[in-house]
């Protein structure tokens, strides 16, 4: 599809919703509606990640019916939107339309606030669970939204900080005894180096991801860590009311879309190394001045069999005859796509003040 269609196709209106809309949710979809057929909020077009504009539609719309253009690189493998919203109106999406169609206009502070803290605990868990940190140690979260996530850590005595754009959600978290700072990434102090960066569905709307690895590395001391958690492409099959459709993860604001072989690319270009990594995506990555190259060849194959293995499993469930194909897709697609992945894991890192000199 060309650019000047896709163009026409976000203008043109949107599709269904796969979930139910409140009223004032879907108000919200409309008024961000508005702002793009006015031409108010600009679009643009952009190229994958590793320079390529050569894709294949695999969406025109996400989860809540907003026409969102997201294709396949033939080259790498990766999802990337185009067009997608400019720069500046990009800003004022997150000011004004952001947390009304994705958090919800009828979420409270507090209940934003414990369902970050119930992510945090699975954040957590993973993070220990690799086996790398003996100890408490120092932990940055960049994009930290409330704090939520970061303060699982402080409960378990690390020493906490964390950065995020939006003043609303910087106040809620100060609020609640955090250590926050209203900015970006650049907002952070790089100093003494800290032991973890939590990127936790961050580097997803990041336009140019490699600049930003670049200051998350700065955050980190020479050989530590960094805790990355996006929306894994092959994850769509098992999310709860998902119904087995990529389009459940595609939104506005999600530039990218990543496997963790494709994730794990990316990471290796800025200098980290793959520990532990899930595709739902759970990963864990260490700083290293010797990465290795990823390779993603064969990925955007890999992906697009998983996308007909997706319609294939909606049919058979539609089918009356088709309980037995559903059942073998299903269980292809299990062990086709969600596989752990481990590199070799360092030896335990002696976190806060036992720091390696």
């Amino acid at each position: 599809m060309s650019d000047r269609a896709s163009d026409r196709q976000w203008r043109a209106g949107s599709a269904p919703s796969m979930v139910s809309l409140s009223p004032r949710r879907r108000e919200a979809v409309r008024s961000l509606w508005r702002k793009i057929e006015t031409g108010e909020y600009e679009l643009e077009a952009a190229a994958c990640l590793c320079g390529s504009t050569r894709g294949r539609l695999v969406a025109d719309h996400g989860r809540f019916g907003i026409p969102v253009t997201m294709r396949l690189c033939r080259r790498c493998g990766t999802l990337w939107q185009s067009p997608r919203l400019a720069p500046d109106s990009l800003r004022r999406f997150y000011q004004e339309d952001y947390r009304p169609i994705y958090v919800g206009p009828e979420a409270t502070a507090d209940a934003f606030f414990s369902g970050q803290l119930e992510r945090g605990k699975s954040v957590y868990d993973f993070v220990l669970s690799v086996g790398v940190f003996d100890a408490a140690g120092t932990a940055l979260d960049v994009g930290c939204g409330a704090g939520g996530v970061m303060a699982v850590f402080k409960e378990h005595g690390w020493q906490t900080a964390g950065c995020d754009p939006s003043v609303e959600m910087v106040e809620l978290g100060r609020s609640k005894g955090l250590d926050l700072t209203l900015g970006e990434v650049d907002s952070m102090a790089p100093s003494p180096g800290a032991d973890l960066v939590i990127l936790r569905h961050v580097l997803e709307h990041i336009a140019a991801p490699r600049d930003f690895l670049s200051g998350v590395s700065a955050l980190l001391r020479p050989d530590g860590f960094v805790y990355v958690g996006v929306p894994g492409v092959f994850h769509t099959f098992d999310v709860k009311g998902c119904q087995g459709r990529l389009e459940f993860n595609v939104r506005v604001p999600h530039l990218y879309g990543f496997t963790l072989k494709t994730l794990s690319c990316l990471m290796a270009e800025c200098g980290f190394r793959l520990v532990k990594g899930t595709e739902e995506i759970d990963a864990l990555y260490q700083k290293t001045p010797d990465a290795e190259r990823v390779s993603c060849r064969g990925e955007a194959a890999r992906v697009s069999t998983y996308c007909r293995l997706l319609r294939l499993e909606r049919w058979a469930r539609r089918s009356r005859v088709g309980s037995a194909v559903q059942k073998l897709v299903a269980a292809l697609v299990r062990w086709l796509y969600r596989i752990d992945l481990h590199g070799p894991v360092p030896r335990r890192t002696r976190s806060s003040g036992g720091r390696r000199g």
